[in-house]
């Protein structure tokens, strides 16, 4: 079922079908509209011809560096968890071994 959502950036309102729940949908979009207003509001007094897009692009890659980072630091939990649990495997092993 497809959902509608609206997201209101540069003084415009866009309205987005989406495939994916409501709520999720337009928690993506308040997140993108966070973080124009964050790169926008700061450099509009400094560079005044900076595009639309430009900002959206730096919204992007904003993005794409938290994913690059989530995507390390879940890498490193992962294998940080299978050493501990094999660690415990040793040491409940080692405890049947020794009781056998």
């Amino acid at each position: 079922m497809e959902n509608l959502i609206s997201i209101k950036l540069f003084g415009h309102v866009y309205k987005f079908k989406t495939q994916s729940e409501t709520v999720s949908a337009q928690q993506a979009a308040d997140l993108l509209v966070e973080e124009v207003e964050r790169i926008h509001e700061p450099v509009t007094g400094y560079l005044p011809d900076m595009t639309k897009i430009t900002i959206l692009i730096s919204a992007a890659l904003n993005f794409a560096q938290q994913i690059n980072d989530l995507k390390k630091d879940h890498s490193e939990l992962v294998k940080n968890l299978n050493e501990r649990s094999a660690r415990l495997l040793n040491v409940i092993d080692d405890g049947f071994i020794k009781n056998e």
